[in-house]
């Protein structure tokens, strides 16, 4: 592993607990907060979050394969094969028309809300549509783009 710079530059971190590292992330926080340049860091920690995340994607098979092998655990992490299973109901004609029913009644709350959160709602059958606006909940987060 002589040619892999940046792993074995980040190899002392190895030694570090989770609690180290919890408190090693505030410090370097806290730092990069006091050097009035945090978007600067939070730029460069995105590129190496997301080397770190192509890194895994690509070694992930090779994990699972040492980890089935009884392989699973390296600088105090443990590992284990998890899975979850989900389900498709698109099958199901019941399911489809709750469904779609269900969505027509989310658009009409996004309309309530939108245009009409004084007026009643009439179908084309003249039957008044009953409906809460819709509660908006926004989250900021940052767009990142390379």
């Amino acid at each position: 592993m002589n040619n892999l710079k940046i792993y074995n530059d980040m190899q002392p971190l190895t030694n570090l607990s989770k609690g180290e590292i919890i408190n090693l992330a505030n410090e370097q926080a806290k730092e990069i907060l006091d050097s009035g340049s945090p978007e600067m860091a939070y730029s460069f920690l995105s590129k190496i979050q997301f080397m770190i995340d192509e890194t895994l994607d690509k070694i992930k098979e090779g994990a699972k394969n040492e980890i089935l092998k009884g392989n699973n655990s390296s600088f105090g992490v443990k590992m284990s094969i998890a899975s979850k299973s989900t389900y498709s109901f698109d099958h199901d004609q019941t399911w489809c028309s709750i469904k779609s029913e269900l969505k027509a009644h989310e658009e009409l709350m996004k309309d309530k809300l939108a245009r009409y959160s004084k007026f009643n709602m009439v179908d084309e059958e003249g039957e008044v549509l009953t409906a809460e606006p819709a509660v908006r909940k926004i989250s900021e987060y940052i767009k990142k783009e390379f």
